[in-house]
């Protein structure tokens, strides 16, 4: 197998692509014999940005499997080689902005990271929350991350969004704040990963359209 990687240093380029070939290619008796090798081409729809999900194969792609045919043209030697795919469909899901190439346009602010963690440590020994910070949602967006077992905060560390979520209104209903949603829906969005971001819009909307229906 001949793994070829993307250059770390060109943006535009996030296609990778794995040829597998014999150890022994080419030998003598590869000769006058159409050869196939297969081949995987894949793009990362999340343009490299999350280099973790990259590294385990679990990241957004566009990818195919096929087979790279060299046919003979003598005893000797081959023609050029002809590509050709499985008889597949491939679909391009991308949205709008991602054949922009702006994957991560999202809904939410761009909140204070200080305060946020700020939060997050109050919540985490149990502090009361200031009168000063009842009205900051950076503040109690973090508060709300951390807040009784932690857990919220938790299930965004290992991916798990629409538990986050969940736990993270629930936290912030009984703390009676100003808009529990909107909290919990921000504090989610600020500790999201590339790979959980879609998972995290689509229960935040569905907890909405819920809402919307009373």
């Amino acid at each position: 197998m001949v793994p070829l990687l993307p250059k770390p240093h060109n943006p535009e380029d996030h296609f990778s692509y794995e040829l597998n070939v014999p150890q022994d290619f080419p030998n003598s008796y590869h000769l006058g014999r159409t050869i196939n090798f297969p081949l995987k081409v894949s793009y990362d729809l999340d343009l490299g940005a999350d280099t973790e999900a990259s590294f385990f194969n679990y990241n957004r792609q566009l990818a195919f499997n096929g087979n790279l045919r060299i046919t003979p043209s003598g005893r000797r030697g081959w023609r050029y080689p002809t590509f050709k795919l499985n008889e597949a469909p491939v679909r391009d899901q991308r949205s709008d902005a991602e054949l922009r190439k702006e994957p991560y346009v999202q809904p939410g602010e761009d909140l204070d990271d200080d305060e946020f963690e700020a939060g997050r440590d109050a919540a985490r020994h149990k502090a009361p929350i200031p009168s000063e910070k009842i009205d900051s949602l950076a503040w109690l967006a973090g508060y709300v991350m951390r807040w009784k077992d932690g857990m919220a905060g938790g299930h965004m560390s290992t991916g798990r969004a629409f538990d986050a979520f969940h736990k993270a209104l629930a936290n912030a209903e009984s703390l009676d704040l100003f808009d529990p949603l909107l909290i919990a829906a921000e504090g989610c969005r600020h500790l999201a990963s590339t790979r959980c971001s879609r998972q995290l819009e689509e229960a935040i909307a569905d907890e909405i359209a819920a809402r919307q229906m009373l």
